[in-house]
């Protein structure tokens, strides 16, 4: 008589799921901050992620009952991703169980794709996570195409306008570039239509063709009108990323009248019938070699110098002096010193003088 009895159950083996890429193509990506580019980007090398079923050691992916893949966003939310979501294909050829990526994932999130499979009557699933990690880059900078300080030669006239253009290098972000005119050392808003800023206005920009995408096409050039800037202007160039500066460049332009020597043109010895001796000034620039025309920008005063007070008799780059027929010299001088920058005039209260069409008067 059997007293005893038990029962023996066969011990079910689990249904392993393992979800790998398909080309080593990695799972995460890389967002260059500076070229606005994924590495590798998915819509040009899709991530196609492959599910492997294995049963009691043997490979059984062909044998599945049931199949389906979910996305799990940032927020926690769960999806199942079907023929209609964007960026995704379900099932694609050559992978009967796969999921084919072509969406790029938005830096610095992460989704987990779940593979549910049902095979050999057991259910299974796995669980795969993407990421992109963001390579930020340098700090946004800007250069200017002139030294921050350069010295201007008033007797150069074919170079009155100077226009400086900066170069900007975004490094991904969207900059703005902002001119300011700096006064006794503080910095100011340019009102191009004021007498003040004369000198200063924007001319149109076109962008250089091929301009690579490190210079950005709101890269605002200033011209500088140098015969009106007075003794000197001072200018910042700024670049914004909204309303933050990140980076700035000075540029100081000064006014300055060359080294010159000068020399008096005229004959050493006169007759007794001369009743006129012609005198003309002669200034070199050291170097450079002689001015054309020395009183576009030096004033040059005469003086007969007869007596021990020299008397003023003129100026201009010539002057005649009278000879008396008793006389057995001539003693002549002449001054030369800088006329200084053209400027607007002003009334006694500080109002600009204009013509009658309106147009500010310059002298000096």
């Amino acid at each position: 008589m059997i007293r005893h009895t038990s029962v023996l159950h066969k011990d079910l083996s689990g249904l392993g799921v393992t979800i790998s890429p398909a080309d080593n193509v990695p799972l995460h990506q890389i967002f260059d901050e500076e070229t606005q580019s994924y590495i590798p980007d998915h819509s040009l090398i899709p991530l196609i992620l492959v599910p492997e079923l294995q049963y009691e050691g043997a490979d059984v992916s062909a044998e599945y009952e049931e199949r389906g893949w979910w996305r799990i966003n940032a927020s926690g939310a769960e999806e199942q991703i079907t023929a209609s979501t964007a960026g995704h294909t379900l099932y694609p050829t050559g992978y009967p169980l796969g999921l084919k990526i072509t969406a790029n994932l938005p830096s610095s999130q992460s989704w987990k794709y779940v593979f549910r499979v049902k095979a050999k009557g057991v259910r299974g699933s796995d669980t795969v996570t993407l990421r992109t990690n963001m390579a930020a880059s340098a700090v946004p900078s800007v250069e200017l195409d002139c030294p921050s300080a350069l010295n201007w030669d008033p007797f150069a006239t074919d170079h009155d306008t100077l226009v400086i253009t900066p170069v900007v290098h975004r490094r991904g972000k969207t900059c703005t570039v902002r001119w300011r005119k700096i006064d006794n050392g503080v910095k100011r808003t340019i009102v191009y239509t004021d007498y003040e800023d004369l000198e200063l206005s924007l001319p149109a920009y076109t962008p250089p063709s091929g301009s690579s995408q490190l210079t950005t096409y709101n890269s605002q050039p200033i011209a500088i009108n140098r015969r009106w800037m007075g003794d000197s202007v001072s200018l910042v160039c700024e670049l914004l990323v909204g309303s933050t500066i990140m980076d700035e460049k000075y540029v100081t332009i000064n006014r300055r009248v060359p080294p010159h020597r000068d020399e008096i043109l005229a004959n050493t010895f006169f007759g007794g019938s001369d009743t006129i001796h012609h005198a003309k000034i002669q200034v070199f620039k050291e170097p450079g070699g002689l001015i054309s025309d020395p009183s576009q920008e030096l004033k040059i005063d005469w003086y007969d110098c007869d007596s021990s007070s020299p008397v003023f008799v003129g100026s201009g780059n010539t002057h005649d002096y009278p000879l008396s027929s008793s006389a057995a010299k001539k003693n002549i001088g002449v001054e030369v010193s800088d006329r200084g920058p053209w400027c607007c005039l002003k009334d006694s209260s500080g109002n600009y003088i204009t013509d009658s069409s309106g147009a500010v008067l310059l002298a000096r």
